[in-house]
């Protein structure tokens, strides 16, 4: 392998291991809370999360210092909040701020396939977000 082609390789390879929460989001602007709104968020979503779960679930036992937040974007009104918890895996949960308090609309979850973008975009649309969140958004999990 010739210098060049192994110091891409290699830079390729930092990036690769780079978390995530460290690379601006493709659109939308990442939130920074401080400790005082990191908890607001680890309550907020970690309700949410409880709230819809069926009665007999064991999730239903989260406590909001168990919801590990790894990202905070907001657009237009609405944000989400990229989080892990003991109980789940990786998952989005979108929520409405236009009104200036929070509704929570939905979470999402799992891998997202290359050509789901129009089930993606119609996803968004069905929760009402504006099609430039929906379209940010979209990007987002595509790039992930």
């Amino acid at each position: 392998m010739s210098k060049r082609a192994g110091l891409l390789a290699s830079a390729l390879g930092f990036m690769l291991l780079m978390p995530s929460a460290l690379a601006a989001p493709l659109c939308g602007t990442e939130k920074k809370p401080n400790a005082s709104e990191i908890r607001n968020y680890q309550q907020l979503i970690a309700k949410d999360f409880v709230d819809r779960l069926e009665p007999d679930n064991e999730g239903r036992a989260l406590k909001a210092d168990q919801v590990e937040l790894h990202e905070i974007v907001a657009m237009d009104g609405w944000f989400y909040a990229r989080i892990d918890t003991p109980y789940s895996e990786t998952g989005y949960f979108y929520y409405d701020n236009t009104n200036g308090k929070p509704v929570f609309r939905d979470v999402m979850g799992g891998m997202i396939e290359p050509d789901a973008e129009n089930w993606l975009l119609q996803w968004f649309r069905d929760l009402g977000a504006p099609q430039s969140v929906g379209k940010c958004f979209t990007r987002i999990l595509l790039s992930q």
